[in-house]
């Protein structure tokens, strides 16, 4: 099966060509939160929690994991410039939401 490379929190990492972004994190020792996601199943990126960000001109904006096919020299980062992570911000919004219910 043909391999693409990718950068990962800084780290070069190798994951099979087509491969969901979140299973390639998974595959290299790094676990991004998911509600809604079990492999084998047809991905649903509604509960948000797996977003990351990508470094890409074309889309400047937090991806779903959960969606996104790997692909050659893609530069990930799941970490926020920050320091948060993405995920406790999206959970912090659903609490703050329900609390407001």
């Amino acid at each position: 099966m043909e391999t693409v490379k990718l950068t990962i929190n800084g780290q070069e990492v190798a994951a099979p060509k087509g491969e969901l972004l979140i299973e390639a994190c998974e595959m290299n020792g790094i676990y991004l939160p998911r509600f809604c996601h079990f492999r084998g199943l047809t991905p649903q990126a509604s509960c948000r929690m797996c977003v990351v960000r990508v470094d890409n001109p074309k889309i400047p904006k937090l991806q779903t994991a959960c969606t996104m096919p790997v692909r050659e020299s893609c530069v990930v980062s799941t970490v926020t410039v920050c320091g948060a992570a993405p995920p406790c911000q999206v959970m912090s919004s659903v609490l703050v939401s329900a609390a407001g219910s």
